[in-house]
């Protein structure tokens, strides 16, 4: 419940639209949420009514903020994620929650959530609040990652003395999934691990994946002793199987919060996709202490890469399978070793350049080069990647779009290709991006399409010019009748949305012939070249 510091305070008709009294009543049942700040906003983000605790949080009362745009109450840092939501809940009805910081003293943690009024004039019903209150009964599990992620940032961002325990099982046990004996079985798990005593009093239990747990609780856990008793019950019948697990120390260290939790979100999603193996891929070896107690060095590193310019774009031809005439080229970028951090491939360095923040700095300056490129070789159509954390990002938008416009190119000889390298969590605000660079006559490319289950809600969210079908789905395709049927189903799937379907990591005339075959129009691949040098791009 909101505290009772202050009364509601409503805007009169010489500052913003007085709020209506059944809008007054709708205030009242959002109370539940546990709301600290309740507000209505108009149309242009100003604050129209307002209670809760203002007094608290700012030293003022709830009328002071009448007419104030709500970025105010809201920490620098984070008033682009602020946009991006309230975006969100214009063009969807409702934003998902979100963690954003107080512009006071205490840069107090709330969770944003946004909610599009009824009547006129429109407007959004917003809360700032603490989270939900977690599960605490012993043996109970709360099956939804994304609230279990959210509940490990507020610990993070509060500065709570916590630690986050990831276990692994050997096996995903019993049965098939989605039946009965498989539910009973990961229900006993979630349940042992809840009750676990080297977890200490009341840990929070959540389940990440099939045999993947994560654990918040007090201090730091003997995993070991707890991973051998868990062995009991991860096979099927009772028999022993294999369980493994790591820690990670709840605290930003010299990273920052917003930073911190950025890479904490990277951890999770390498464990739910990969566990403790996906964990050491993606730079958490060492958990997430390890993580950040190398990531400010890395991190300034990869800055140093960036603003340098250490790094260089290299090209592979796309064409029509029609006739193998070059459509256009996508630029890769190569990384040069830089001092201070360790030889990485491409993949790691982009996905650490997400996990610590700096994707949007990353996507910006690979920008430019390809720009320039298309400068010196006017025959050329470029596509170029583009993280899905920059395209949640509000001031990344209106600085990609106005390279966009500075270029001034014709239609098509620029493709952004939208990566699933990170998960999108704002999928109105890239929806925005993707839509304002069609409408600046940039084409859209949905890349490695059916390599992760978040692609198919893609393709589903976002209007698309072109899907790029993973490669690993055409290699299994000439062996496997299984294979060839979802690679013929992911290629009608694509063309139902009038997107034209490229295939990547064609290599054989064989391959060429079944991508013909089921309908594909684009391919990629070593059969028309290896990425290399961009024919008339002079020293490039």
């Amino acid at each position: 419940m909101a505290r009772a510091d202050d009364t509601a305070a409503t805007a009169d008709s010489s500052v913003s639209h007085p709020l209506p009294a059944p809008a007054q009543e709708r205030f009242l049942r959002l109370a539940f949420t546990a709301a600290d700040l309740l507000m209505e906003l108009g149309a242009d983000g100003t604050i129209r009514y307002a209670t809760g605790a203002f007094n608290t949080h700012f030293g003022s009362p709830a009328a002071r903020f009448l007419g104030e745009d709500i970025s105010r109450l809201i920490a620098p840092a984070d008033r682009a994620a602020l946009t991006a939501s309230l975006a969100e809940a214009v063009a969807r009805g409702r934003s998902a929650p979100a963690v954003l910081h107080l512009a006071n003293a205490a840069r107090a943690p709330l969770v944003f959530a946004a909610l599009a009024a009824d009547g006129a004039p429109p407007g959004l019903s917003v809360t700032l609040g603490r989270p939900p209150a977690a599960p605490r009964e012993a043996g109970e599990v709360l099956d939804d990652p994304a609230t279990f992620a959210l509940e490990a940032e507020m610990r993070l961002a509060t500065g709570a003395s916590a630690s986050l325990a990831l276990i692994e099982l050997g096996e995903e046990g019993p049965g098939e999934p989605g039946d009965a004996e498989r539910a009973a079985w990961h229900h006993a798990i979630g349940g042992a691990l809840a009750r676990a005593p080297e977890l200490g009093a009341d840990p929070l239990v959540g389940a990440l994946a099939p045999g993947r747990f994560g654990v918040i609780g007090p201090g730091t856990a003997d995993l070991e002793a707890l991973c051998r008793r868990l062995e009991t019950l991860t096979g099927p019948g009772g028999e022993p199987g294999g369980a493994r697990g790591t820690g990670m120390r709840l605290a930003a260290g010299d990273l920052g919060a917003v930073r911190a939790m950025r890479a904490l979100r990277s951890a999770l999603r390498s464990f739910a996709g990969g566990g403790v193996a996906g964990l050491a891929k993606a730079g958490f070896a060492r958990g997430l202490d390890g993580f950040l107690e190398e990531a400010g060095q890395r991190a300034t590193a990869i800055q140093r890469t960036i603003a340098g310019r250490h790094f260089r774009l290299v090209f592979q031809p796309v064409v029509s399978l029609a006739d193998r005439k070059v459509r256009h080229y996508e630029a890769l970028l190569r990384p040069a070793p830089t001092l201070g951090a360790p030889p990485t491939s491409t993949q790691e360095f982009v996905s650490f350049a997400e996990a610590v923040g700096l994707s949007e700095e990353l996507d910006t300056a690979v920008m430019e080069e390809a720009l320039a490129v298309l400068r010196e070789a006017p025959g050329v159509a470029l596509a170029v990647n583009l993280s899905g954390l920059s395209l949640q990002d509000g001031a990344f938008r209106e600085r990609l779009l106005a390279q966009v416009r500075r270029a001034a190119l014709p239609r098509g000889r620029l493709l952004v290709e939208l990566t699933e390298t990170a998960e999108i969590q704002n999928v109105a605000a890239a929806k925005g991006t993707l839509a304002a660079l069609r409408q600046a006559g940039v084409p859209v490319c949905l890349d490695d399409f059916g390599s992760g289950a978040a692609a198919f809600r893609y393709l589903r969210d976002f209007r698309v010019d072109f899907v790029k079908i993973d490669g690993a789905y055409l290699r299994a395709a000439l062996h496997s009748p299984r294979a060839r049927a979802m690679l013929g189903s992911m290629v009608s799937l694509a063309q139902d949305t009038r997107a034209e379907v490229v295939v990547e990591m064609i290599e054989t005339a064989e391959q060429e012939a079944l991508c013909r075959a089921i309908g594909a129009h684009l391919g990629q691949g070593w059969l028309y070249g290896k990425p290399g040098r961009l024919p008339g791009a002079l020293g490039r």
